[in-house]
This record gives C-alpha cells, structure tokens and sequence, in this order.
C-alpha cells in the first residue's frame, strides 16, 4: 500500500487513529477553526465522535423558473436539488479537539532594589499577584474534510480544499454551538494529511536559517502551518513511524 492507503487504513481503526495526529497537528486543526489570540495551550486531545471514510459532499442546486399556457396565468417554481454530485473528502471527522485556555496572567505589585554589598549588585525584591484564572479544558468542536496526499501541488489543493469547504458550509452551521468561548474562523475545515518528506522541498518556506535537513523539515511545516490556517486549512503531517 501507499502512503494514502495507508493512512487510510490507520484512519479507519480506531487504536491507531490517535497516532496520526500529534500535538502540532492538533494546534494547527483549533488554529484554523478559532481565534486563539484568547491564550489556548496543549496539551491538544483529539476525540472521534464520527469518522467516515470516502464522503461525497452534496451541494444542493436551487432552481427558479416560471411557465404559462398559452392566454394563461403565469405560474413560478422554485426547487432544491440534491444528489447531482460534489466534491469528496478522504474523510470526515465530527468530533472535538480539547485545549486549555482561560489563564490568568501574573501582575507585578511592586518592585524593590536594596544593595548586597561592595562585590555584588542589587538586589531586587518582586512582589506579584497570581493570576486569578487556571487552565481549564475546553472542548472545541470540530467538523473537518481530511484530504490525504503523499505529495502536494499547493494551486490544485487549494481550489480542491476551497470546494469542500464550501460544501460543509451547511453543516457546519449546526456543529459549534455559541457557547465555545472562542470565536470560530469558519464553521468547518479541510485538514491535508501529508508526510513529513512533503517539506524536503526547498521552495516551501521557513527552513533557510535552520541548522539540518531536520530542522529544516520542521521549521518548513511549521511555516506552512501557519499560512494555512489562515486560509481555514489544517496542516496535519503524519508522523514517519506512522507514515512508514
């Protein structure tokens, strides 16, 4: 099998589903479906509520038109469609991600310097409240189209994953409830499943100050994580032991 059937196969089982998905990959799902600038930190858990393989995504076709016999009234119509076909996801995850969030930040009272003697410095005495708040874990829920691609032509996935997303439009109306304490980007997301190996390619971005090929590789997904969560895209790079 290849890496698509692979992760495929390990999607479908639910012992090994969980090792597909780490703590990067997590992150970068809850950054391209909320606003994190609240102050969100792992660990990340991912729980499976669904998960269906091989899901063709219907967009219902509204049609509108009219008619009349001759010399007589004029009738209209309007019709929803379905079952015309659309785009289709690898695999589609309903479920949540739990994070951490609500922390308080620790506030600074008063500072106090006093002198230790002619061989050492000042010495600086800090008073400081607790933060009130403590992490909490919070599950955000999760409606996500997974495409799973050995390799990555960035344009044609884009306008793939663009499809899909318009697709889940609908249902995601209905999966994140308004009591999330965070505010949603976009109702649902696409989710790209590729192997590390994806980011031995120099054109990506982020690797050129890094030390080895490693590094690179780490610091090149870490950028285009980043850049795809912007776009409502969750980078998920499957991790080699995995992928292998």
């Amino acid at each position: 099998m290849d890496f698509r059937d692979r992760t495929l196969v390990r999607l479908a089982d639910p012992e090994q589903r969980d090792r597909l998905f780490d703590q990067r990959s997590l992150e970068n799902l809850v950054a391209a479906g909320y606003e994190t600038a609240a102050g969100v930190t792992g660990p990340y858990t991912a729980d499976f509520a669904e998960l269906r393989l091989g899901v063709r995504l219907d967009r219902p076709v509204t049609a509108e038109g009219g008619w009349s016999a001759p010399g007589g009234i004029r009738q209209e119509g309007r019709f929803t469609l379905t079952g015309l076909g659309g785009p289709t996801a690898d695999a589609l995850w309903r479920g949540s991600v739990t994070v951490r969030t609500g922390a308080g930040a620790d506030r600074v009272d008063a500072v106090h310097g006093a002198p230790l003697g002619r061989a050492g410095g000042p010495e600086l005495t800090v008073h400081y409240t607790p933060g009130a708040g403590t992490p909490r874990p919070v599950a955000l829920p999760v409606l996500a189209a997974l495409l799973v691609r050995e390799s990555v032509r960035p344009a044609d996935l884009l306008a793939e994953s663009r499809a899909l997303a318009d697709a889940l439009g609908a249902l995601g109306a209905a999966a994140v409830p308004g009591t999330v304490p965070l505010a949603p980007r976009d109702r649902a997301q696409v989710g790209w499943l590729v192997p590390p190996a994806v980011f031995d390619d120099p054109d990506w971005p982020g690797g050129s100050t890094a030390a080895g090929p490693a590094e690179q590789r780490a610091a090149r997904a870490a950028a285009a994580g980043r850049l795809l969560a912007a776009q409502g895209i969750a980078l998920l790079v499957v991790p080699d032991a995995v992928a292998g």
